[in-house]
């Protein structure tokens, strides 16, 4: 086996598995447990340092996902500050990469998976983990200029830790337990990916 045949992955009767509906499930759940958290954590502003006063919260969508036939959008609420020095605008630490519009599990899962199939095929597997995406946008998120992310492999398949991260949370949860923002940033590994303007 050369160095480089891990990277190829042959997913052909992957859905044919037993282990398919496990790797959706915990796609699954990863995503879903971010359903309502509640982002509040920045000790200054990122730009000048300044001491910041609560401006207000705002939703962003996480993620989409497939239940049955119907799409459900996971949101989640960003508190956001004015910088007492600059006047900027700028949000609590969040687990999105700058200037992106979903969570950054997400994009992690369309980078890990373009970068093991053609872009069509990482597509639909990813439509078939049940993430509702556009098209072209696992293209867009392949050719962004971010760190690979830590992956891990499960059920033959290359995932990004994240994903697994945040599976493992909401299955440590109560019915009806909500993860925290710090949980779910310390899961996406995201301190670094604050996005400070949205």
């Amino acid at each position: 086996m050369q160095a480089h045949d891990h990277l190829v992955l042959d997913v052909s009767g992957l859905k044919k598995t037993p282990m398919f509906p496990l790797m959706v499930d915990l796609v699954r759940s990863g995503l879903s447990a971010m359903d309502g958290v509640v982002f509040t954590e920045r000790r200054c502003c990122p730009h000048c340092g300044g001491s910041l006063l609560v401006h207000d919260y705002k939703d962003r969508k996480f993620a989409s996902l497939l239940r049955g036939s119907d799409q459900v959008d996971i949101m989640v609420s960003v508190r956001r500050f004015h910088c007492r020095s600059c006047h900027r605008l700028v949000t609590a630490e969040v687990p999105f990469y700058p200037d992106i519009h979903l969570g950054s599990p997400v994009v992690d899962l369309c980078v890990v998976l373009a970068h093991q199939l053609p872009y069509n095929r990482a597509n639909r597997l990813i439509r078939d983990l049940g993430v509702v995406l556009h098209r072209g946008t696992i293209r867009n998120y392949a050719t962004l200029p971010i760190m690979p992310a830590v992956t891990n492999q499960l059920f033959g398949i290359t995932l990004p830790l994240s994903i697994v991260n945040l599976s493992s949370l909401a299955a440590a949860r109560s019915a009806g337990e909500q993860v925290t923002g710090a949980e779910a940033l310390a899961a996406c590994m995201s301190v670094s990916r604050s996005d400070p303007e949205q």
